[in-house]
């Protein structure tokens, strides 16, 4: 979870400086018919970040699945002597799992489908209009 953390907190860094440097060159560039067709930030989006985001979602299931398994095991080392403790925790933990899995988990699994979205690798004449 610590990875997907970083993987996130540099995704904003590289949303940010777009969004402060280059995005509003971006939307000057594109004909005004074309504003309404066309997201320069989901086009960028997709090329630099998407592959990103994913791999930083796929961590944060997989560290708080384990998490949570591991939650359930460390309660039998930790409270060998007193049984009801360890199997308290260990259900608490199967639940959590389980509100995990079907609840929260399934509620955002399209997240991990790529857009089908066709991304033009081909840049744009940029028509200034002129003064």
């Amino acid at each position: 979870m610590v990875i997907s953390s970083v993987a996130f907190t540099v995704l904003l860094v590289a949303v940010t400086r777009y969004s402060a440097h280059e995005l509003e060159f971006d939307v000057r560039a594109l004909q005004d018919d074309d504003i309404d067709f066309e997201s320069p930030f989901y086009t960028w989006w997709l090329k630099k970040c998407e592959t990103d985001w994913m791999l930083g979602y796929r961590l944060f299931r997989f560290g708080v699945t384990l998490f949570l398994a591991e939650l359930g095991v460390v309660s039998w080392v930790q409270y060998s002597r007193w049984q009801l403790t360890s199997i308290s925790i260990s259900v608490v933990a199967v639940i959590g799992l389980l509100i995990w899995q079907f609840r929260i988990l399934s509620k955002w699994r399209y997240l991990m489908k790529v857009p089908a979205v066709q991304v033009s690798a081909i840049p744009r004449d940029i028509v200034t209009p002129s003064t």
